[in-house]
């Protein structure tokens, strides 16, 4: 499952079999792209989230889904997905200018029919987005010392960086740092990353390509992990060369 999306409909079209016998289409087209349907009361899953509106008269639905979401993954930006009938366009944009209002992130994605390939691709590339929102939530970034004072208008503010980007800044205090390279096993492993890092990126732009033609943050992932391991047996295959060689030389 790449995200996860909720229905939300009112009125004859409460039941689960009504829904897919009037959307049920929709529903088959986001399960192909990687979703998964879910019920108004998972708002706890874990991954980018999406709300289907199916009818109008779901405005305060919504609403109450988003502050469950909010428990759960706040500040996540909401996605809205909406279609031609049953009052879903306007319901879709009440909820977004509710949003505006509100100051909350919003975007709605109008599929004209269940096959509309272009607002498929959409939802995928703002999916991928939201796997790098989350992804970054999870991230910790090191501050070495503090910013020389004649950075006055370009000190990076930690309560900034963690509400535009999430990241969480840790402070790192460079006397200690210093203090720890000097241990030969800290040094190593720092360098050793740095060296790694590198190599994952020559290997990941030049020969994967600039950018990745997988779609999807996972895919591209799975990828560049398949291209490590590549690396790495081609490595290991060229040990016993190397070892021969420093034998002959050795004799």
């Amino acid at each position: 499952m790449k995200f996860g999306y909720i229905p939300a409909a009112t009125g004859l079209l409460v039941k689960e079999e009504d829904q897919i016998k009037t959307v049920g289409n929709y529903f088959t087209s986001l399960d192909e792209i990687g979703g998964q349907r879910l019920n108004l009361v998972q708002t706890d899953n874990p991954n980018p989230l999406f709300y289907f509106l199916i009818t109008g008269g779901t405005e305060n639905t919504i609403l109450q889904l988003l502050e469950n979401r909010k428990k759960h993954i706040p500040g996540e930006p909401v996605y809205i997905i909406a279609h031609p009938g049953n009052n879903s366009l306007p319901a879709s944009l009440e909820v977004l200018a509710r949003l505006n209002q509100d100051g909350i992130r919003g975007r709605i994605f109008y599929l004209k029919n269940p096959h509309d390939t272009e607002g498929l691709k959409k939802i995928l590339e703002a999916q991928h987005d939201l796997e790098v929102w989350h992804d970054l939530k999870k991230t910790k970034l090191g501050l070495v010392g503090t910013a020389s004072d004649w950075l006055v208008a370009s000190k990076p503010e930690v309560k900034i960086v963690k509400q535009v980007w999430g990241p969480e800044v840790m402070h790192i205090d460079f006397y200690e740092l210093k203090k720890r390279m000097r241990e030969a096993e800290f040094a190593q492993l720092q360098q050793r990353r740095s060296q790694t890092e590198a190599r994952i990126s020559i290997f990941k732009n030049g020969f994967l390509g600039s950018p990745l033609l997988s779609q999807g943050y996972g895919n591209q992932q799975r990828e560049v992990a398949w291209s490590v391991l590549a690396h790495n047996l081609w490595v290991i295959a060229r040990l016993p060369r190397c070892q021969a060689k420093t034998l002959a030389q050795a004799s």
